[in-house]
């Protein structure tokens, strides 16, 4: 009949609309995934090639026959190769957990709480690079959250690479994760940095956004942008902010839908 007919074409439609829907979900997220990857690349360029080109100068300084025999000279050369190595070890070894490959994964349900941990693990070598540490306060059971974890990884990544980059030598680091009273997860990188004016707060997470002025330590970072890092929180239903004051360090928060009790 007729009737028939129009609830077949109605169900049809809702069906194509939910695989468009699902189909534009997926290319969201691997246009997200493509810019983790081109980030992390830029940024490894970047970090890496200026004690390449420190060691490569040393090099050859110890190849050249004008030094000779090792002397004073030629032994600072030797200590200052072998620094600059323990730079880019450190370096590696904090990014052997950033595989770009799967995050264009679905939303899942992930645990924040062991998410938190691998951050931590990765960077308190770069922290330490810094003479700086990463200090943690998580609850004592799970929390659970609905995202994607290598996307919420390279969040976290981002902002403790932020953090140990404009912390001051002796620096403390702490991350703090609880459920906040509207039931998200909520997680929070304080460090005790230059920090920055008011003014710049309602645009740190722009894309392309800079502080003039600003400059970090002798760590260049290697995470993502703040501005990636606003993309894949909110595109998870989530939320993010930051709390700053000149000379007193920031605050930047995230939050994710929780999952369970």
């Amino acid at each position: 009949t007729a009737y028939e007919m129009l609830r077949s074409l109605v169900g049809s439609e809702m069906c194509i609309r939910d695989s468009v829907n699902t189909l534009q979900q997926s290319a969201d997220n691997a246009q997200v995934g493509e810019r983790i990857k081109d980030e992390v690349l830029q940024q490894i360029r970047e970090e890496l090639s200026a004690p390449l080109l420190v060691i490569k100068g040393n090099a050859d300084m110890l190849l050249g026959k004008e030094m000779g025999k090792l002397n004073t000279e030629q032994t600072n050369a030797v200590n200052v190769i072998q620094e600059k190595l323990k730079t880019i070890l450190d370096i590696v070894a904090a990014l052997t957990a950033m595989d770009a490959s799967d995050s264009s994964k679905e939303r899942s349900t992930i645990n924040l709480t062991e998410l938190t941990r691998q951050a931590i693990n990765r960077f308190q070598p770069i922290a330490r690079q810094n003479s700086a540490a990463i200090t943690a306060e998580l609850p004592s059971k799970p929390i659970m959250a609905l995202a994607d974890p290598g996307q919420i990884s390279k969040v976290f990544d981002g902002l403790l690479s932020n953090a140990v980059k404009f912390s001051m030598p002796g620096a403390r680091i702490k991350i703090n994760l609880e459920r906040s009273a509207d039931n998200m997860a909520h997680v929070s990188v304080q460090d005790t940095g230059v920090g920055m004016d008011s003014q710049h707060l309602p645009h740190i997470f722009d894309e392309g956004y800079r502080i003039k002025g600003a400059s970090g330590g002798r760590y260049g970072g290697v995470g993502i942008s703040l501005s990636l890092v606003k993309e894949i929180v909110t595109s998870r239903r989530g939320k993010v902010w930051a709390e700053s004051q000149p000379d007193q360090g920031s605050t930047f928060h995230f939050s994710l839908p929780s999952a369970g009790a």
